[in-house]
């Protein structure tokens, strides 16, 4: 099974100029899959609560990049 995951809060992240993962990107991804012949791939409904990230991550991600990202993180006015 195929599933496609997202949140409209990504649209709102502003990664600058030329940036590959911009909010442009998920537009077209999402314009693309609107087509009829994806009409069968699922669009599970998550919420935040229900999702548990690091083994969302790690779909795509090796675990140091989380481990990386999460020491990166200031110590107040952010969390995942």
């Amino acid at each position: 099974m195929l599933a496609y995951f997202t949140h409209p809060d990504g649209l709102l992240h502003d990664t600058g100029f030329g940036h590959p993962e911009c909010a442009d990107r998920l537009r077209a991804i999402h314009d693309a899959l609107a087509s009829p012949k994806f009409s069968n791939l699922q669009r599970p409904t998550v919420t935040w609560e229900e999702a548990s990230i690091l083994p969302l991550i790690e779909l795509v991600h090796p675990r140091a990049h989380y481990q990386t990202l999460r020491a990166a993180l200031p110590s107040a006015g952010h969390s995942f």
